[in-house]
């Protein structure tokens, strides 16, 4: 069962996916009120903030819409970020929401959620901690330019939803309540342990924690969408050709019409856009860029690399499960991309890497293809060596 299926359960990914994905709010209510307590705990939460390793602004505090001033609970110079773990706490006494972004970097469970929902979705993954105190509110009503989901982990915390003003803003449209009316509520859910809501990016929402403490973690997928296929194929149709890289005609911001000339060569860039945009090859470089980016966890390659000589055919390696990569014929190579490392094979290599690729775990002495026993062992060596593999602990 995959992460995504998990956290829907017993909601369909099919449903979510043709139904709600960009479009409508999803409310799922949890099996049980520890369906994600392997994610995270109000103990777990005492952990990472008791440990001493956060630091402003990756912690923060927030109350009925604004940051807490953080000379409140900062330790001495307020650039160095050090967080005053019981001014903190005082803080959050009085009302205030304590805030851990970009979770995934101190909680291994999260940061493997993220990975596999990057490698599902294809989309860059992130995830916050909010624990509210019981009555209160972190932020008034917004709403956010990318998609949620929230895990209620503890506790309980009203959820009232109000609409979409802007369809699907992207990262520059950001919500300012001076310009964009709240609107009526459309929607009012009440999260317990275990439940999951869903929320498209540009929806407006805001929440409150009941009569208990609440403890959530936001899951935000920043979309990669249509429009950023076409810049970056713009970009690259410009880098290729010289005559977009030409200057606009002098003076052409202070005229009152446009010259026919001007008109000429704006018909010649249509035509030109039309029959030259390099689509599949921006999809490509998109692909590559987001998977060359995505974070690998390397836990346990100093030991790989002390032991990478002792591979043998019959020894079990394993490629490792949080990987994004791609692998594709390039000329007479065969290449494999991950995690800012692009390695290049002769093309006779390609079925012994697709099938590396495939497995979750294996034998060198099982990979098919024309590789000798020896050739075999050097790949799975060199593999282990660069991170893809690692020595299987079986």
């Amino acid at each position: 069962m995959s992460v995504l299926s998990e956290l829907l359960r017993p909601f369909s990914v099919r449903r979510y996916l043709s139904h709600h994905r960009e479009k409508s709010t999803l409310f799922v209510r949890g099996e049980a009120a520890g369906k994600f307590h392997k994610l995270l705990s109000l103990e777990t939460m005492d952990h990472i903030v008791a440990s001493g390793f956060l630091r402003f602004p990756e912690c923060k505090l927030a109350k009925q819409g604004r940051d807490v001033p953080p000379n409140r609970y900062i330790i001495g110079d307020a650039s160095f970020g050090a967080i005053d773990i019981d001014a903190l706490y005082s803080e959050y006494s009085k009302g205030a929401t304590i805030i851990v972004n970009s979770a995934q970097r101190y909680w291994r469970p999260l940061s493997n959620l993220c990975r596999e929902l990057e490698r599902l979705l294809s989309v860059p993954v992130q995830s916050n901690i909010y624990l509210t105190p019981k009555g209160s509110q972190g932020f008034t009503a917004h709403y956010d330019p990318h998609d949620v989901f929230i895990l209620q982990i503890a506790g309980k915390k009203h959820w009232r939803l109000y609409g979409s003003p802007i369809i699907l803003p992207d990262e520059k449209q950001l919500f300012n309540s001076s310009m964009i009316s709240v609107g009526r509520i459309r929607r009012r859910c009440t999260l317990r342990a275990g439940d999951l809501l869903y929320i498209p990016r540009g929806h407006i929402h805001d929440a409150t924690a009941t009569q208990d403490a609440s403890l959530h973690i936001t899951v935000g997928m920043r979309g990669i969408t249509w429009g950023n296929l076409l810049q970056e194929a713009v970009t690259m149709l410009t880098r290729s050709d010289p005559t977009l890289r030409t200057s606009l005609p002098a003076g052409f911001a202070g005229r009152t019409s446009v010259p026919k000339s001007v008109q000429r060569q704006l018909l010649r860039l249509r035509s030109k856009v039309s029959s030259d945009l390099p689509l599949a090859g921006a999809l490509d470089e998109i692909a590559d860029r987001f998977v060359s980016q995505r974070y690998q966890s390397l836990e346990g390659q100093l030991m790989d690399l002390e032991s990478g000589d002792e591979i043998r055919l019959e020894s079990i390696v394993e490629r490792r499960p949080e990987i994004l990569f791609r692998l594709w014929r390039e000329k007479n190579k065969t290449c494999l991309l991950f995690f800012r490392k692009k390695m290049l094979f002769p093309a006779f290599a390609g079925p012994a890497l697709k099938y590396i690729g495939a497995a979750a775990s294996f034998r060198p002495l099982d990979i098919p293809g024309r590789l000798s026993n020896e050739s075999k062992l050097v790949l799975c060596r060199s593999l282990v060596d660069e991170g893809f593999l690692k020595v299987s602990a079986e």
